[in-house]
Order: C-alpha cells, then sequence, then structure tokens
C-alpha cells in the first residue's frame, strides 16, 4: 500500500465513515473536531468584523440556529435527512454558521422560519423532554448557587451558559439512563465507564464550567466575552436539544 493509500485510508477510518455510518466519536476525530471548532469561533468573528456586522445583530441571529441545529441532527438521526457532511458534525456548524451571516447581513429571520418547519416534523413519543428540562432547571439553579458561594458574580450570560450545558448533561443522563441510549463521545463514554452512570456528566460540566466562567470574565472587550458565552452555549445546546429530541421522538 503506497503512502497516499495508507493517508486515505486513515482518513477514511477516522473521519469520513463516522460520518457516512453516524457511528459517532473516536479518539482522532474528537480533539481535531474540537480544534476545528475552537478556529470557527475564531474566524467567525474576525469575518463578523470585517463585514461590519454588530455582534449585537450576529449573536441575535444566531440564536435559532443554535436550536436549529440540534433539531436537525435529531431528524437526519430520524431519516428525515441524508447521513453526510453537511447535517453532522462538523458540516452542521458550518452550515449554521453560514445561514447566520446570511440572515445578519441582510437582516432576515430566514433562522426563525426554518425552526419552526423543522419542528413540525418532530414527533413525540415520550416524555424525556419533561424530565430534561426538570433536571436542567434544577440543576442550573443548584450550579448557579455554588458559583455565587465561590464569590463569582453572576450575570445573564453566565446563567445562559450553564443552562445550556446543564440541559446537555440532563439530555445525557436521561437518554442514557433511563432511555438506554448510547453516548458517542469518547470522553464522556469513559467517565460513564468509570461511574457506570451518566449523572457524571453533571460535575464535570460543573467544573469545566467554573473553568470557562474565571476565564471568560478576565476578558476586558465586553463584545468578545458575550460572543464567546454565546459559543460556549451553542456548545451545550445543540447536543442538548438533539439528545433530547432523539429520546423524546424513541428513535
Amino acid at each position: 500500500m503506497g503512502v497516499l493509500e495508507t493517508v486515505y485510508s486513515y482518513v477514511y477510518n477516522y473521519f469520513i465513515y463516522p460520518i457516512e455510518e453516524g457511528t459517532g466519536y473516536n479518539i482522532v476525530n474528537t480533539p481535531v473536531l474540537a480544534l476545528l471548532f475552537l478556529w470557527m469561533v475564531s474566524a467567525a468573528e474576525k469575518t463578523a468584523k470585517s463585514l461590519k456586522i454588530p455582534m449585537n445583530r450576529f449573536l441575535k441571529a444566531l440564536l435559532p440556529y443554535i436550536f436549529l441545529g440540534g433539531v436537525m441532527r435529531a431528524l437526519t438521526d430520524a431519516g428525515v435527512y441524508p447521513q453526510g457532511f453537511v447535517f453532522v458534525t462538523p458540516g452542521i456548524y458550518l452550515l449554521m454558521l453560514s445561514l447566520t451571516f446570511f440572515d445578519a447581513y441582510f437582516r432576515l429571520p430566514l433562522g426563525w422560519l426554518l425552526l419552526a418547519a423543522n419542528l413540525s416534523a418532530v414527533t413525540f413519543k415520550t416524555n424525556a423532554h419533561l424530565l430534561v428540562l426538570l433536571f436542567a432547571i434544577t440543576t442550573t439553579a443548584f450550579s448557579i448557587s455554588l458559583l455565587r458561594l465561590i464569590k463569582i458574580r453572576v450575570n445573564y450570560l453566565i446563567i445562559l451558559v450553564v443552562f445550556a450545558h446543564m440541559f446537555d448533561a440532563a439530555s445525557t443522563y436521561i437518554a442514557v439512563d433511563l432511555f438506554h441510549y448510547i453516548e458517542q463521545h469518547v470522553l464522556a463514554n469513559f467517565f460513564m465507564g468509570v461511574t457506570q452512570t451518566a449523572a457524571v456528566m453533571f460535575p464535570l460540566k460543573l467544573l469545566a464550567l467554573t473553568l470557562i466562567v474565571k476565564i471568560f470574565e478576565d476578558i476586558k472587550d465586553p463584545e468578545t466575552r458575550a460572543y464567546l458565552y454565546w459559543m460556549a452555549a451553542a456548545i451545550g445546546l445543540g447536543p442538548g436539544i438533539r439528545n433530547t429530541l432523539i429520546a423524546t421522538m424513541g428513535l
């Protein structure tokens, strides 16, 4: 086997095959996709500034796409959309960001229209969404209380990002422990294997969020700080919505 064939085989096995077959994440594509996401966050902020799009307008345009990404990802698992690069990570993030720029630049409400259209395709078969919301709200309140105990001044951006990731943790816990789904992320699988419960995601998320908040609160520029909080929230809300809808649709 030549060098090109070896490289192609490596790329196919670790990057292309998981997208085509929906097998999820592995030890190779996980760090690569994480780095790609960080690059996308930086590139998107620079692009918005170069296009003279105010950050406030960009974030308003982004809001429906945070939800839309999770909904479309769940509908991909349901077979509504084809399993392919555009509708799974990282393609779906690129798609949502591209549409966000389109809406922000031309001041259009396309995101809300697409979200409404996609939600109409969701069929509710279980009460998973109610359980996820209950756990998300409860653990968010608990987490915010702990942040205040360690002298972190809480604002709406911190509440947003904490809720987003408690929602993600709750969706994982409900889907895995109560509805017997399988976690696709490598690190999450490792900790669940060690503790034998997906509830481990709550303290892990809280620890990570505490570090993130401390880092973000040191950023002087309020627009950059708000942007990074919204990006961090998107990382939690997208998968959380997808997990919740999959369990709710009984897929």
